[in-house]
């Protein structure tokens, strides 16, 4: 319900930063200079993919990418439930956003039930 007012991608700032990376779940935020045209579209349209369930952010300072630690172009993943983060650098399309999504967003320990035993089991063959 949070999310239903956002915009679909915020911008991101000094000033905002530290409470809009904690302001979901699962929020990325991608570090993209002004002049990056294509990578910005195409981290809009996988954002409108998936603003029902993630947050979205751009911050587009150089001071801002610095003070984070953070190379232009990449995209950051903050989990705040975990604490933790996964980066993607570089210019990306929507199938390797696609790929980061589904491994940034994995929980660290996953949920064992009857509709994913087959995955779990098949990972643990592989291993055995």
């Amino acid at each position: 319900m949070n999310r239903a007012p956002r915009p679909i991608i915020s911008n991101v700032d000094k000033s905002n930063i530290k409470t809009f990376k904690s302001s979901d779940e699962a929020v990325f935020i991608a570090y993209i200079p002004d002049e990056e045209g294509h990578l910005k579209s195409t981290f809009t349209a996988f954002a409108k993919r998936h603003a029902d369930r993630f947050t979205f952010g751009i911050a587009s300072d150089p001071k801002v990418a610095k003070t984070e630690h953070m190379q232009f172009p990449s995209i950051v993943c903050h989990k705040s439930s975990e604490g933790g983060q996964e980066v993607f650098s570089g210019h990306a399309g929507l199938d390797a956003l696609e790929k980061f999504l589904e491994t940034a967003t994995a929980p660290t320990i996953g949920e064992f039930t009857r509709r994913n035993e087959m995955k779990y089991m098949k990972v643990r063959a592989l291993k055995g």
